[in-house]
């Protein structure tokens, strides 16, 4: 592998240690529900308004986080995977087109208010670019094609600066500001979001060593962004009020509607790419790009686009839902893919 690699060593092999890389995984996962938790026992640190705040702080570590993304751009992969244009349109048709259709009918089909909410939830995950770090470390465990994963989650979080807040107009009202808010959202998130990852990926080569070098406490550091927009989100709902949906049963039918979602959507993957013969490389990469999402995204288009309504709290909650699952079932994948048994749903070598 390449030494400017996305992912360090340990995480591109199979067999590296993958009881560590589990472990850190559990930890972030404790430190989801932990993060809510604190915010419904001290709601005030993280919904205060102004410059100096947890909620200003939150957004400066996101930039922060995109920039060491941009860091770790291996510009040598990132060429090599260009020239696949076809695979690339049939991954992002998948992330912007699939998922969203899927759900959008059902806008009509659930009627009632609480139905309705659960709905919008879901449609925002739906609506959400793929991961940048995690496909591309699934990808090199599983042995797919690491240069088309890697323009893949660059172009993800690109197209999903405008895709993302179209998506989410498309629902209605609850959109902060509307049909006229688009562009500003648009804009805010490429500030956020592109503008520093695109510093990042220029800066490279003088200071990719150093992001490789220290990449484990990099993704650390990025866990606790997260963690924190988490925190300053839910704060300001249990302040305001957290919506009616908020209940066992509400939150159990949205993980059993996320779960089938993601079942769903992995079968027509792996179904299309069957049916169209596309090469195992090839299939493993379309299969893991295109079956996740972004937590990070999420919890950065929720804050831009709902604002201090509580719906930006509740539009978290499924996207939360599907990073547990997405971490779970596709790191068990991700290490099962080279036994015997999984020629049934990948293609041999």
């Amino acid at each position: 592998m390449n030494n400017n690699s996305p992912v360090s060593p340990t995480e591109a092999s199979p067999s590296a240690r993958p009881g560590r890389w589990y472990r850190r995984i559990n930890l972030f996962l404790v430190g989801l529900p932990a993060a809510i938790f604190l915010a419904w026992c001290f709601p005030g640190p993280g919904s205060r308004a102004g410059l100096f705040t947890l909620s200003t702080l939150s957004l400066v570590g996101v930039s922060a986080v995109f920039f060491e993304y941009g860091l770790r751009t291996d510009w040598d992969q990132f060429m090599a995977g260009i020239r696949l244009w076809r695979l690339h349109l049939l991954i992002q048709s998948v992330t912007f087109l699939l998922f969203p259709l899927l759900i959008f009918p059902w806008k009509w089909v659930l009627v009632q208010d609480t139905a309705q909410q659960i709905w919008l939830g879901i449609f925002f995950l739906a609506a959400l670019p793929s991961t940048i770090s995690s496909s591309a470390v699934l990808v090199s465990m599983a042995g797919g094609n690491l240069p088309l994963a890697v323009v893949n989650a660059g172009l993800s979080g690109l197209i999903g600066i405008l895709a993302t807040p179209f998506w989410m107009v498309l629902t209605g009202s609850h959109f902060e500001g509307g049909w006229g808010a688009l562009g500003l959202a648009s804009l805010r998130l490429s500030v956020i979001i592109f503008l520093p990852m695109l510093v990042g990926a220029a800066l490279t080569p003088w200071l990719g060593v150093f992001a490789r070098r220290y990449e484990r406490f990099l993704r650390m550091a990025d866990q606790m962004v997260v963690m924190l927009i988490v925190y300053t989100s839910f704060s300001k709902s249990f302040e305001r009020g957290l919506p009616a949906v908020f209940t066992v049963t509400a939150l159990a039918a949205a993980a059993v509607a996320v779960s089938v979602l993601f079942l769903v959507v992995a079968a027509l993957i792996l179904g299309f790419c069957r049916l169209r013969q596309i090469p195992r490389p090839e299939t493993l990469t379309v299969f893991f790009c295109g079956c996740t999402k972004s937590l990070s995204h999420g919890v950065v288009m929720a804050k831009v686009l709902f604002g201090s309504q509580p719906m930006a709290a509740l539009v978290i909650v499924p996207v939360m839902f599907y990073h547990f699952i997405q971490l779970t079932v596709l790191s068990l994948v991700a290490a099962a893919v080279n036994r015997p048994f999984s020629r049934r749903f990948f293609p041999p070598e």
